[in-house]
C-alpha cells in the first residue's frame, strides 16, 4: 500500500476549499535555512485543496470567510515548512530514492483506476501533473526512508510480546460479529398481516407472499434483507431476531414506523475471531508506523528549534 504521498498532501483531505487568483511566481513567503518557499508553491497547494474539495462534493463554491481562509493558509504554510525541513534532513543524510521505486509506486496508483485514461483524467481534474506527482512520490519515499533510518538508529524492534498485547487488549477489533440473514414481509394494516401470517402457517411460500404482498423494497428479492450484525438492529427488532432459530418465522408485530411486519431468519453465522497468526503482521506494521510517526514528530521539533525559519509573507 502506497504511503501518504507527502506530508503536505494530508491537507487534501480537508473539507474546505476556495477560489484563488494567480500567485506571484517570484514572491517568497518563507525561508527555511536559507531555502525559499515561493508563493507559487503555496497557491499550488491551495488550488489542489479547492479541486479536491470540488471533486469530492464536500462543499459548494461559496467562498470561505477571511478568518477561515487565513487559518487554512497558515496550516498549509506550516506543513510546507515542515516538509522542507525533513527534505533538507534527507539531503544532509544523503538519502536517495531510485527511479524504479518511484515507478513502482506510480503503477500502484495507476492500478487503482479503471485504465490509464481515467488515471490521467483524475490528475487533470485534481490540478496536478504526472511530473508533479512523481516529485511528490519521490519526496514521500525520501521521508519514509528517513524514518526507517531513525528507527534503525534507535534500535527499534516490534516484539512478539508487544504484538500479542495489542491483540489481547483489542480483541474486538479482530472479531467479526455474529450475522443474521433476515427476510421480512411488511404491510400497512393489522388485518392484512394476520391474513399473511395465516397463509404462512398453512405452508405457503414466504418468498412468494413477500413478493405479492410486501410493501418493502425487499419484496423483489422475496423479502431478503441480507446479513445484519445483531448489534446494528433496533432494540425491538434485535430481541425478536435473537429469539428465532434459523428457519423460524416471527409472529406479526407493529414496527416503529406504524407498519406491520413478519420476520424470518434464513441463515446465521457465528461470531468469528481472527487468529493471532493471521493478524500479527498487520499489528507489527501498525506498531512500526506509530513509532515512525512519533519519531518524525520528535525530529521536527528538533529541526524547528535548530533551524532558521524566516517568514516573509
Amino acid at each position: 500500500m502506497l504511503r501518504v504521498i507527502i506530508l503536505c498532501l494530508l491537507l487534501l483531505l480537508t473539507p474546505q476549499g476556495m477560489l484563488f487568483s494567480d500567485a506571484d511566481e517570484a514572491s517568497v513567503i518563507a525561508l527555511v535555512n536559507g531555502e525559499p518557499i515561493y508563493e507559487q508553491e503555496l497557491y499550488y497547494q491551495l488550488r489542489q485543496l479547492e479541486e479536491q474539495a470540488m471533486l469530492s462534493g464536500s462543499r459548494s463554491r461559496t467562498p470561505l470567510d477571511y478568518s477561515d481562509f487565513e487559518a487554512l493558509r497558515e496550516r498549509v504554510i506550516q506543513t510546507m515548512i515542515h516538509t522542507r525541513l525533513l527534505l533538507q534532513e534527507c539531503e544532509r543524510r544523503e538519502i536517495t530514492v531510485e527511479k524504479h521505486s518511484i515507478d513502482i509506486h506510480l503503477e500502484i496508483l495507476k492500478n487503482r483506476f479503471e485504465d490509464e485514461t481515467a488515471f490521467f483524467r483524475f490528475l487533470e481534474d485534481s490540478g496536478t501533473s504526472p511530473d508533479r506527482l512523481k516529485e511528490e512520490i519521490h519526496n514521500s519515499l525520501l521521508i519514509d526512508r528517513l524514518t526507517d533510518m531513525l528507527l534503525e538508529e534507535e534500535g527499534f524492534r516490534v516484539t512478539e510480546a508487544a504484538c500479542r498485547s495489542i491483540y489481547r487488549d483489542n480483541i474486538s477489533e479482530f472479531s467479526e460479529p455474529a450475522l443474521y440473514r433476515i427476510s421480512e414481509i411488511v404491510v400497512r394494516d393489522k388485518e392484512e398481516i394476520e391474513t399473511v401470517y395465516g397463509k404462512l402457517e398453512r405452508g405457503e411460500s414466504f418468498e412468494r407472499l413477500a413478493a405479492d404482498c410486501s410493501i418493502s423494497v425487499s419484496s423483489s428479492k422475496g423479502g431478503d434483507l441480507g446479513y445484519y450484525a445483531i448489534e446494528s438492529l433496533p432494540a425491538a427488532t434485535r430481541e425478536i431476531v435473537e429469539s428465532l432459530e434459523t428457519g423460524d418465522t416471527s409472529e406479526p408485530f407493529r414496527g416503529t414506523d406504524g407498519n406491520y411486519r413478519i420476520l424470518r431468519v434464513t441463515d446465521r453465522r457465528a461470531e468469528t475471531v481472527a487468529l493471532y497468526e493471521d493478524v500479527k503482521d498487520d499489528i507489527s506494521r501498525q506498531l512500526r508506523a506509530e513509532e515512525k510517526n512519533r519519531m518524525l514528530s520528535s525530529l521536527l521539533i528538533k529541526l524547528l528549534a535548530d533551524g532558521e525559519i524566516v517568514r516573509t509573507d
